[in-house]
């Protein structure tokens, strides 16, 4: 079970409402970033320079997310179909999608935003400084947070939300675009969300976390790969056939 389940469960134990309203709260800001990884990074700053419109680039998915739900890792396929900037003050995009866990077919929308950004306190130009003459500027994470309402049949009624967290490279023509400088989109994944579902039908709410190459809180029991996520055959008869 991961640190924020624990902290779950003991709100539900006094009310289930406390983790609907407000789930982020039992969700480290940083997820489950080590020590030496936050250490690279710069004191939270607003993310002035960023606009709906990146925004909606940076969280466009590849193709569909790895994602486990619940504290047996069970396999959780997501992905987003459509994602829209929204037009307003902060950076906020509209994002509707699916959601699935075995023969449970969900569909998913809602909303991502911006909370604040840190920068790397040192550039990262990749292997051997292969990138250096490439004109970045800055790098860093952007940090937000996501709420999503699934809906379909009975059992799919509900909302995911949670934390939320995607790198970006600024360059210096003024264009921004996710950081795939160095090993770490890999090692470490990209485009991760951490959260729980908290569903009508149920009085207590699911770990649900996803993201691109790597799955928050999903090491060392689920994902045993090094250099790219792969799965502990302890969990194969869990989805992950």
């Amino acid at each position: 079970m991961t640190v924020y389940a624990v902290l779950v469960s003991m709100f539900l134990g006094l009310t289930s409402m406390v983790s609907v309203a407000n789930p982020r709260e039992d969700i480290p800001v940083f997820f489950d970033m080590a020590t030496w990884e936050k250490e690279r990074l710069t004191a939270a700053i607003d993310a002035d320079f960023m606009t709906s419109e990146i925004l909606a680039q940076l969280v466009e998915p590849e193709g569909e997310f790895l994602g486990y739900i619940g504290s047996d890792y069970y396999r959780l396929h997501i992905g987003f179909t459509e994602v829209h900037p929204v037009e307003e003050a902060e950076a906020r995009v509209l994002v509707s999608g699916y959601l699935r866990k075995g023969a449970l077919h969900c569909n998913l929308e809602g909303t991502i935003h911006v909370e604040h950004s840190h920068d790397l306190k040192r550039l990262d130009f990749g292997v051997d400084n292969e990138h250096r003459n490439s004109g970045i500027s800055r790098q860093g994470f952007v940090f937000g947070s996501f709420s999503l309402k699934t809906m379909g049949t009975e059992n799919c009624a509900g909302t995911l939300r949670g934390r939320h967290r995607v790198t970006w490279m600024l360059m210096e023509n003024g264009s921004i675009t996710r950081n795939d400088v160095g090993n770490d989109r890999y090692l470490r994944g990209d485009n991760l969300y951490a959260g729980v579902w908290m569903r009508k039908s149920s009085d207590y709410a699911l770990d649900a976390n996803w993201g691109e190459f790597r799955i928050p809180f999903a090491r060392p029991k689920l994902d045993i790969g090094a250099a790219e996520f792969s799965v502990n055959p302890e969990y194969l008869d869990y989805g992950w056939q």
